[in-house]
C-alpha cells in the first residue's frame, strides 16, 4: 500500500480566525462598539461589520514615556510643596500671628492635601500600568485619566501660588 502525502492544511476561515482572538478578550467593534467577547463569528452581530483582527491597544510607547516623565515631575513638585508647607505652618506657630500668617497655613494645607493626592496619583501612573495580557480600553483610559488628574493637580499647585504672591503683594503695598 503506497503512501500518501497528508492532506495540505487548509486555511483557517475568517469566523475562525475571528473566534480564536476573541476568545477571553474584551474587543469592540470598530462600527458600532459592542463587545464582541468570546464572539464565534467574523460579522458583528448589531451592525454586521468584518471583524479584523489587530493587536489590542498599548499602553507602551511615547504616551507610556511622557505619563512617568509627568509622575516624575509630581513627585517631585510635591515632596517640594510638603516640605515648603511643613516649613511655613512651623515658622508660623512659632514666630507668627497675623492675617497673612494665617493665610500661609491655610495655603499651606491646600498645598500638603494636593501634594498627597498628586503622590497617590504618581504612584498610580507609575505603578498602576496594566500588564500587557491586561490591557484593555477600560485600563488605557483610566491610566490617561490619572495622567490629567495629576496635571491638573500640578495646575492647581501654580494657579494657588500665584493668588498667594498676587495677595503677599497687594498686602505689603
Amino acid at each position: 500500500m503506497p503512501d500518501r502525502p497528508a492532506p495540505a492544511p487548509q486555511p483557517a476561515t475568517d469566523d475562525e480566525i475571528a473566534a480564536l482572538f476573541l476568545r477571553g478578550r474584551d474587543v469592540s467593534c470598530a462600527g458600532c462598539g459592542y463587545n464582541r467577547r468570546d464572539g464565534t463569528q467574523a460579522d458583528c452581530p448589531e451592525c454586521k461589520r468584518k471583524f479584523v483582527p489587530q493587536a489590542p491597544e498599548s499602553i507602551s510607547g511615547p504616551y507610556t514615556r511622557l505619563g512617568t516623565l509627568i509622575a516624575w515631575m509630581a513627585i517631585a513638585s510635591s515632596c517640594t510643596m510638603l516640605l515648603s508647607s511643613a516649613s511655613t505652618v512651623w515658622y508660623v506657630r512659632r514666630y507668627g500671628s497675623g492675617a497673612i500668617d494665617s493665610l500661609q497655613v491655610v495655603t499651606s494645607c491646600v498645598y500638603a492635601i494636593l501634594a498627597v493626592a498628586s503622590l497617590i496619583f504618581a504612584a498610580f501612573i507609575l505603578f498602576g500600568r496594566p500588564h500587557q495580557a491586561r490591557v484593555n480600553q477600560h485600563n488605557v483610559r483610566r491610566y490617561r485619566r490619572h495622567i490629567a488628574v495629576v496635571v491638573w493637580i500640578q495646575i492647581a499647585f501654580s494657579a494657588i501660588a500665584l493668588l498667594s504672591l498676587l495677595f503677599w503683594i497687594v498686602t505689603i503695598a
